[in-house]
């Protein structure tokens, strides 16, 4: 009935990985992913639709306790905060994954701009832990269609709300998955 077809795009730091609709992992269950970076030691990324409950200062002591939303990363080194943004002009020491997206920077830079409570979710977010594949574990997932490698549009990841985010995605990768969006979680349970 419904087939994954495989990815036409390759992956590569600066690329999405999509969750197929009927993903089983709980944690990756229609999961977008940024991968930041990607080689033959393997890659790893942070999921951009997962946002929690949790305080940033409950998972870092010196970081000011700010109300900001802290978004679930991925389940690798959750007792540590990271960063995805796109202020380069303000935070030095950052890394650019692709267009005008930077990962991490100098930590100093980016207390400072939360002490004096800058915060605009749609150049600056913050991320519990991050998701990981060891060499040749990402390949064999897309081998078995778990994910759909993809391109997007800066604005439309930072502008997105966390719960729309997989449709939106899945809509722009063209008419061939717009159908997904409408796909129940589980099907067995229809």
């Amino acid at each position: 009935m419904l087939r994954v077809r495989a990815s036409k795009i390759l992956p590569a730091a600066g690329k999405l990985l999509i969750a197929e609709p009927f993903m089983h992992d709980l944690y990756f269950r229609r999961s977008v992913v940024l991968l930041i970076d990607y080689s033959d030691e393997g890659a790893f990324g942070v999921v951009l639709n997962k946002p929690t409950f949790i305080k940033i200062k409950e998972v870092v002591n010196d970081f000011p306790d700010v109300d900001y939303p802290l978004y679930s990363g991925g389940p690798v080194d959750i007792n540590n905060v990271y960063f995805l943004h796109r202020l380069s002009n303000f935070i030095s020491d950052s890394i650019s994954v692709d267009k005008d997206i930077f990962w991490g920077g100098n930590r100093d830079e980016i207390v400072k701009m939360l002490k004096i409570n800058f915060f605009d979710e749609k150049r600056l977010r913050v991320f519990m832990g991050y998701s990981s594949w060891e060499m040749g574990q990402l390949e064999a997932e897309l081998k078995q269609n778990s994910w759909i490698v993809a391109d997007y549009e800066t604005d439309m990841l930072f502008n997105t709300n966390a719960d729309q985010l997989w449709e939106k995605v899945v809509e722009s990768m063209g008419e061939e998955f717009k159908m997904w969006k409408n796909l129940p979680v589980n099907p067995s349970l229809n």
